[in-house]
């Protein structure tokens, strides 16, 4: 069974919801800011060497270089809220579950009314409770089991502090929030085990607190 490592970074087909309009705003962005920044350099350089030529005021360069930075800066705003809003959950889902953060442990349950289950502790294991082969400080002794290939709906909540549930594998991180359910849907593309941890300081044992999913078929019964 294949794993990802703990911070594996974010890969096209591991993919929360949202996650390939993500990677196609990105790459675009990457794309023009090194001509920007050559750009930028070059009139600096420029003007600190070679000084001010003309001394008078030049609309048309003032204007220039104030309406295409605010013109640049509006379209990265505007598709930096197109993907906030898509990554929001708007659609129907094969499976949900429930995971809400403790001081230091996480809790979770199959929340979509197909089959009920209850709440399951899910804590870090224990280093002499460690099969060879096994990650230190990223194995849960209950993981989270989850289907592959179809849309999953997680509802993130914390039942005392601030929390994050973070699985970069599949770009999802989601705030546990006392008093607030945070939903995000997301894919497992392939089956494996997919590492994370909270991703927010949560008090003492906040490095102590793994997250662990193991992507199964999606004809399983969890």
């Amino acid at each position: 069974m294949p794993r990802s490592a703990p911070f594996l970074a974010f890969r096209r087909g591991w993919r929360a919801g949202g996650g390939e309009d993500f990677t196609i705003g990105w790459w675009p962005f990457w794309r023009e800011s090194p001509g920007a920044f050559l750009l930028a350099g070059e009139l600096v350089v420029r003007g600190a060497v070679h000084g001010r030529a003309i001394r008078r005021e030049d609309w048309l360069v003032e204007g220039a270089w104030t309406v295409l930075p605010a013109g640049l800066l509006t379209a990265l705003g505007g598709a930096s809220l197109r993907l906030l809003y898509a990554q929001e959950d708007r659609g129907a889902s094969a499976y949900g579950v429930r995971i809400v953060g403790h001081q230091w442990f996480w809790e979770h349950e199959r929340a979509d009314g197909e089959a009920p289950s209850e709440a399951v502790a899910s804590a870090a294991r224990r280093v002499r409770d460690l099969r060879r082969g096994s990650k230190r400080l990223c194995e849960t002794d209950d993981p989270i089991c989850l289907p592959v290939g179809v849309r999953i709906r997680a509802s993130v909540t914390s039942a005392d502090v601030l929390h994050s549930f973070s699985l970069p594998a599949v770009g999802l991180k989601v705030d546990a929030v006392p008093g607030r359910l945070n939903v995000a849907a997301f894919f497992l593309a392939r089956a494996g085990m997919y590492h994370g941890r909270c991703s927010e300081l949560c008090g003492a044992n906040h490095s102590f607190m793994p997250v662990c999913v193991v992507a199964l078929p999606s004809d399983f019964r969890g």
